[in-house]
């Protein structure tokens, strides 16, 4: 009977696990190094961005139409406007788009190509309104409709702070982004531990605290998107002061790269 050295086994085992931890190389042959490993959080937010649709679908978003409610109320429940504003956004190669309502006898425009923006009142460049504060009005609107996929994208850093249990029951990962042009704001999101979906975030602003609250979504579209939101005003504990505004979110048109989906 022949007898395997132990210490060949052993080599060779070495040899075999070796082999089998380095990266693949690529179709030039070339040695292809292990992707980085994520942090807890970029874990969160990834099950969240695939609850919500995937990364894939996201990345196929090439344009979007939809409809939006506002109403603004003051501090005593009544209310200060309500408009019907309506958004299209197109994703690629860069974003542009414009956001557009009625005010009174009005028409208002924001337009926004080329990483500038400006506003239009029937038809003509209005010169009250400054191209950062038109800007500042699409981007909040472009922002806070592509959470969670904004989170994984870049100029953003993630950082996990817990759990928490919100006042309407809900069980919560906590989520604080940093931005690279946070323009001194504060966020924190929340991200539902059974459903993995966004169900609300928290802002510091430089003069007030938002808390808002997605209420319901339109699962009906390719993307699981906002339906209906109420932002309130409150301080640092979440302590709700007042409901600041309401938001309904209707008629979806996506457009993918492969083919056109209207919901």
């Amino acid at each position: 009977m022949k007898c395997v050295c132990p210490n060949l086994i052993s080599l060779c085992g070495i040899v075999l696990l070796l082999i089998s931890c380095s990266p693949a190389p690529d179709n030039n042959g070339q040695q292809q190094p292990n992707p980085p490993e994520l942090s807890e959080a970029e874990q969160i937010v990834q099950a969240s961005i695939a609850a919500h649709g995937g990364q894939d679908r996201w990345q196929g978003l090439t344009g979007i139409k939809y409809v939006k409610t506002v109403t603004l109320f003051d501090a005593a429940g009544n209310v200060e406007t309500s408009m019907k504003q309506y958004h299209e956004y197109v994703l690629h190669p860069k974003v542009s788009g414009s956001i557009s309502w009625q005010s009174g006898a009005d028409s208002i425009n924001i337009i926004y190509e080329s990483d500038q923006a400006y506003r239009l009142v029937n038809g003509q460049m209005d010169s009250t309104a400054s191209p950062e504060s038109a800007k500042n009005t699409f981007m909040a609107a472009y922002h806070v409709l592509f959470q969670p996929f904004l989170l994984g994208g870049e100029g953003v850093s993630l950082a996990y702070e817990g759990d928490e249990t919100l006042a309407n029951g809900s069980e919560v990962h906590v989520i604080r982004p940093e931005y690279e042009d946070s323009n001194g704001d504060e966020w924190w999101y929340y991200i539902d531990k059974a459903s993995k979906l966004v169900v609300g975030y928290m802002v510091f602003h430089v003069d007030h605290h938002a808390y808002v609250l997605n209420l319901a979504y339109d699962d009906q579209t390719p993307m699981v998107m906002n339906r209906h939101r109420k932002s309130y005003r409150s301080d640092r504990a979440r302590n709700i002061e007042y409901t600041r505004a309401e938001y309904y979110y209707e008629d979806y048109e996506m457009t993918f790269a492969e083919a056109s989906t209207a919901m």
